[in-house]
């Protein structure tokens, strides 16, 4: 499923749970409830190799004339449109459209949850692409419920309490985030 079709799912019942690195926001929390954190992640910038320099202070983005890849419907789309008057922002169906983008030139950076953006730089490395090595946010990451299923809500907080504690979602992280290690430095 899209991602900019699984908040919308909840709500109309069609999945109990969205679990999909969602950034819990004020305006999601509109239209779902969030469990609680499971992580502290954020943006990060997916660049060529030879345009790191370019990028070395990630805040930069926000001042540059450039053109910037988001997944549509997504954190970075709403924060490169609203912080990056100066670039032009091409939103894709995925974070795999926007690399491919990358990697041939139609723009210049990707901007995306660090977790994925980490793991497609992991990927290309070898072919030319980096992750920059800094946050350009801070944000909670959360599962999405619909409003006033309580059950699903306290199911999904017990788990991740569980988790936490029998250090089942340090592993789970660890396992499916190259550099989470870094990442979670980075975030607190």
């Amino acid at each position: 499923m899209p991602f900019n079709k699984l908040l919308p799912a909840v709500q109309a019942g069609k999945v109990d749970i969205a679990m999909s690195g969602i950034t819990a926001t004020a305006e999601r929390e509109a239209l779902v409830t969030f469990a609680q954190p499971y992580m502290i992640s954020g943006q990060a910038i997916l660049v060529r190799s030879e345009d790191i320099g370019s990028f070395a202070q990630p805040q930069i983005i926000y001042y540059m004339k450039t053109t910037i890849g988001v997944e549509r419907g997504s954190i970075a789309e709403t924060i490169a449109q609203r912080m990056c008057q100066a670039a032009t922002v091409v939103p894709y169906d995925s974070i795999a459209s926007a690399t491919k983008a990358l990697r041939s030139g139609s723009v210049r950076c990707v901007l995306g949850d660090a977790p994925v953006v980490w793991r497609k730089g992991a990927k290309y490395e070898a072919r030319g692409l980096t992750t920059i090595p800094r946050l350009l946010t801070r944000e909670r990451l959360a599962w999405a419920v619909r409003k006033g299923d309580t059950q699903m809500l306290n199911s999904a907080n017990a788990a991740i309490r569980q988790w936490q504690g029998d250090g089942s979602l340090h592993a789970i992280l660890s396992e499916f985030m190259p550099r989470y290690q870094v990442l979670s430095q980075m975030a607190r």
